[in-house]
């Protein structure tokens, strides 16, 4: 059986976005997690409550069934409940009704699963499956199952414990961190062979006892010296964490922003804007000794050894600098200058990092220019560094304190915004492909602590709040720290004992030019190039993910042609690399052939009929992006030109540009209107900006608005 669950962070870890409490950062001590609900049938072709789709499962002659959703809720509420009848006469002698997210769900925060019953039948099985050992659901690896009795004709909510489902490999444990599969089953070694079935309110149950505040101060008794600075409402805020009381850090009149504390936790720099000066402030750990050091400046760092800041100083309207201002001497040097050279012929504007590696060779900056780029310039040989992630919808990004690798926030194919870490070699100045690292949801402001085992960022719920991470733990274990309606960004967390050291010479930034050409592609930005369009190509149910199959290649037409093409000249370029490699597999995966003759992208024009729009998010929300997409399903009512049969069609439209809403983001359903469309998989310009996509239940191929015009 196949069965799939996904939902966000937020949610798997059992945090809810819509309450806003007070006292402000006290939500109550003891206060239980809510419930993770997995699917509640709400509405006749509803997806699952936590995202993704659902399905039955096999249907073969002599095995098989069928799921109907019933108006009527087994708790007397006003949605359904899903009614399965089912034969399982034949191989595989078992039926299931699946629900299949985007992504896996963390559980752990849970330890039972409820779900309301009754039928004709005595019995049922639970199924849920990991995706640690066996993520592609080919063997038995992951899967543990749970037999439910005592089903009557009467409705029954029955409470089953996790630690009594058992795996199907003699010996092996569930990860409750990385749940890809769950779903309601008979199987005929333990089930009746043919019966009727109806499940309602499918729901998975905290730990008792175990709210966010108790998570909080069990943060703070293992590092109770651990001291936090943040901005809320353009002032800077500090607590310890063992000892949660946030206050203000100073009483300036005025605004202020990104601290940061140095390295040894002595000092902290930040901008401020006060009546007496604007720019690079320089202050005691104690708050006390404030003074200007870089007027006009801003954006400051410190260099790994604490003896120096940088901050980004700007010229002219298209020229801005990298300042390195040294403590001990008080002088200002220019370590990069925007006009030296130019990134593929456009002039680089500098915004939200310019920080020194630990080495003092390389300058991590960030550009709006691009689609939103991050940039490691390599002051020694001139060039700029990237993989294929950064180059497109990176945002945030920062060093890891020694400089071993550097952290930012990238988009995947489900639209969320999450942290994703890239290794470094500084010997080499290579970048590995960025990897998934923490957080979900629309991640900013992530910073990694002082010692570097800790991770601060702050993603989106009702307001930016802050969440705190432990390198390496399950991703159930993240601790969030405010819980008030302000915004909470730009975290700095320092541990006493713990500072990281600083790394090798600095002489490399002594008398260097600022920046030079471009290196050219590299085998990491090649490779993460590839990965990029593989987890743009979306699942056809019931049908192999190879390129012959008509259905799964008119779902992926773009993506597919568009891997076609890039496989063969990964090959060629690349003959015995590890890129070369990779592509081949990915041919022998999919089925790619060497060329061909297809078009990677088709328009079409027809008139429909609005059923769900997106919610597009405020430019607060999104802040700094300036720009967002919004996903919108129609029903169609006819097709002027061009081929399509399906009767729903999904359209990706602009929702924000320039911080502002466009008409795109008021549209209701009814609305009728007619469109010229053409698949949004071939504007890749596209894929990483944000994007709201509620309206998105991932069985449609998404197309991009060319045109919209009203329709009578």
């Amino acid at each position: 059986m196949r069965l799939v669950l996904v939902c966000a962070v937020a949610i798997a870890c059992g945090w809810s976005a819509a309450a806003q409490l007070r006292p402000l950062d006290n939500p109550g001590a003891g206060a239980s997690l809510p419930p993770v609900t997995i699917a509640s049938f709400a509405a006749e072709g509803a997806t699952p409550d936590w995202g993704g789709t659902w399905g039955v499962w096999p249907q073969v002659e002599g095995c098989g069934g069928e799921a109907t959703w019933v108006a009527e809720d087994a708790e007397g509420g006003p949605g359904g409940s899903m009614r399965i009848a089912y034969e399982i006469g034949a191989d595989p002698r078992s039926f299931s009704l699946w629900f299949a997210p985007a992504r896996k769900v963390d559980l752990a925060a849970c330890d039972r699963v409820t779900v309301c019953a009754r039928g004709d039948v005595p019995s049922f099985t639970l199924v849920v499956k990991d995706d640690s050992a066996d993520p592609a659901g080919t063997t038995d690896a992951g899967i543990a199952d749970l037999l439910v009795t005592g089903v009557t004709d009467q409705w029954q909510r029955l409470e089953l414990r996790f630690a009594d489902f058992v795996p199907r490999v003699a010996g092996a444990t569930i990860d409750w961190h990385s749940i890809n599969h769950v779903g309601v089953a008979a199987m005929a070694d333990r089930n009746a062979v043919s019966g009727t079935l109806q499940v309602d309110n499918l729901r998975a149950l905290p730990v008792p006892g175990r709210g966010p505040a108790d998570q909080r101060t069990e943060l703070g008794r293992l590092i109770p010296d651990a001291r936090l600075l943040w901005v809320r409402d353009d002032r800077i805020y500090c607590t310890r964490l063992g000892e949660w009381d946030p206050q203000p850090a100073t009483r300036q009149p005025g605004k202020e922003g990104r601290p940061r504390w140095s390295p040894d936790g002595t000092q902290v720099v930040y901008w401020a804007e006060h009546p007496d000066g604007t720019g690079v402030w320089l202050m005691s750990a104690d708050f006390s000794d404030r003074r200007l050091i870089l007027p006009g400046a801003g954006v400051a760092d410190w260099t790994a050894d604490g003896n120096a800041i940088t901050a980004i100083a700007a010229i002219a309207a298209d020229r801005q600098q990298v300042l390195m201002h040294d403590l001990a001497t008080g002088e200002t040097s220019v370590i990069y200058d925007s006009r030296e050279l130019p990134y593929r012929d456009t002039a680089i504007r500098l915004e939200q990092i310019a920080e020194l590696h630990a080495s003092g060779r390389y300058l991590l900056i960030w550009t709006e220019n691009f689609g939103h780029a991050t940039l490691v310039v390599d002051l020694v040989n001139r060039r700029y560094l990237a993989n294929g992630r950064m180059l497109g919808g990176d945002c945030s990004p920062a060093w890891a304190p020694d400089g071993s690798f550097l952290i930012g926030t990238a988009r995947d194919w489900a639209h969320r915004r999450a942290v994703v870490r890239a290794a470094f070699d500084a010997e080499t100045g290579t970048i590995a492909p960025s990897e998934y690292f923490c957080g979900d949801g629309t991640c900013h402001f992530q910073r990694v602590s002082s010692d570097g085992n800790w991770v601060v960022y702050a993603p989106q719920l009702d307001s930016r709040e802050l969440f705190c991470w432990r390198v390496g733990d399950p991703q159930g274990a993240t601790v969030r720290l405010t819980f008030d309606p302000a915004q909470d960004v730009s975290p700095s967390l320092f541990l006493p004992g713990d500072v990281a050291s600083a790394a090798g010479p600095s002489g490399a930034r002594q008398g260097q030019p600022a920046v030079g050409s471009e290196a050219g592609a590299t085998l990491a930005v090649e490779l993460d190039g590839l990965h990029e369009l593989l987890a743009q190509l979306r699942p056809a149910e019931g049908v192999p993910a190879r390129f012959g199959e008509p259905a799964y290649f008119e779902r992926n037409r773009s993506t597919l042609v568009q891997l076609v093409q890039l496989v063969a000249r990964l090959r060629e370029q690349y003959p015995g690399s590890a890129v070369a490699g990779e592509a081949a597999a990915v041919a022998a995966r999919y089925g790619l052939p060497e060329e061909t003759a297809e078009e990677g992208n088709q328009q079409i024009t027809v008139v429909a009929v609005i059923e769900r729009s997106s919610r597009v998010p405020s430019a607060a929300q999104i802040a700094p992006y300036r720009e967002a997409l919004t996903y919108v399903r129609y029903r169609v009512e006819r097709v002027i030109s061009g081929d399509y049969a399906g009767d729903r069609l999904l359209v990706v439209h602009w929702g924000m540009r320039d911080a502002r809403p466009v008409p795109a983001a008021q549209w209701q359903a009814g609305l009728r209107q007619r469109l010229t469309v053409d698949l949004f998989g071939a504007h890749p310009e596209l894929q990483r900006v944000t994007a709201a996509d509620d309206a998105d239940d991932l069985t449609l191929t998404p197309y991009w608005a060319l045109s919209v015009e009203p329709s009578e």
